[in-house]
């Protein structure tokens, strides 16, 4: 389970690591797979997702980088609170696999600044 905060109008990113093995000296190489990330406030619910997070494979040039990523733009249109999401991945023309869960929470600015 993962937690990924946010606040609302403001970009945000975070980057996991994939591993073959619990003692992470394996890495699990990314290259030439795809993911998917949806938000919902409710997991399973029908219809659009709150939003959808950009998910890049391969993140930096890391071969077992996976990078969520929600811009400024997107994160605006949320309301502040708490999301369900999770991280498929799939190589190309394979099955996707969900590799993490967890929850999304958003924020409102507190310090006003000109």
């Amino acid at each position: 389970m993962a937690t990924i905060e946010f606040v609302r109008g403001e970009g945000v990113s975070r980057t996991f690591r994939l591993w073959r093995d619990r003692a992470m000296t394996q890495p699990f190489d990314l290259t030439g797979y795809t993911g998917k990330s949806e938000l919902r406030v409710v997991p399973g619910e029908s219809g659009a997702p709150a939003a959808q997070f950009a998910v890049e494979c391969g993140a930096d040039g890391v071969a077992n980088a996976v990078r969520l990523s929600l811009p400024s733009a997107q994160s605006a249109l949320l309301a502040a609170k708490s999301y369900a999401f999770d991280l498929f991945i799939a190589p190309a023309g394979g099955e996707p696999t969900c590799i993490l869960r967890g929850t999304v929470r958003g924020a409102e600015r507190v310090t006003i600044w000109p």
